[in-house]
């Protein structure tokens, strides 16, 4: 989910402001972190009708007023509905497969915890045992 958020934000608002953000929806919106009319992602189809067919300047600019706001609803929107602070999916990310395994283990004793019908209490230490003799044989074999 949080890389749809970034690839979202990213559509609309400059890659220096989400670089030195520590959380994306701490970005503020204003026009000094948004990119400018051209750098905005409003698809290929509309970006060849815009340079092809002859618009007014006027027009143009209530476009792109309209793609801003657009853009910033959007995101406050998603901000509020999705339930980005939601420990359970900051924390799922240790089983993406794509993802090199990172020693993090406080993810997996959150897990463990949210899920105690998955893993009890007994079966807590041995979790522990498995997940660092895995991450050692990774690191021991880079």
């Amino acid at each position: 989910m949080s890389i749809f958020i970034r690839q979202f934000t990213a559509s609309f608002v400059q890659f220096s402001a989400i670089q030195q953000a520590s959380d994306v929806t701490s970005i503020g919106f204003g026009r000094k972190n948004q990119l400018p009319d051209a750098g905005l992602f409003i698809g290929h189809t509309k970006l060849t009708h815009l340079e092809n067919n002859q618009i007014g300047s006027q027009e143009e600019t209530e476009f792109f007023t309209s793609v801003h706001k657009f853009y910033k609803m959007g995101a406050k929107d998603l901000y509020c509905l999705l339930p980005l602070k939601n420990g359970v999916l900051k924390n799922i990310d240790i089983f993406d497969p794509t993802k090199e395994l990172s020693g993090e283990w406080i993810k997996v004793q959150y897990l463990a915890k949210a899920f105690l019908n998955v893993i009890t209490n007994n079966e807590y230490d041995e979790l522990n045992s498995e997940f660092f003799c895995v991450y050692s044989k990774i690191h021991q074999q880079n």
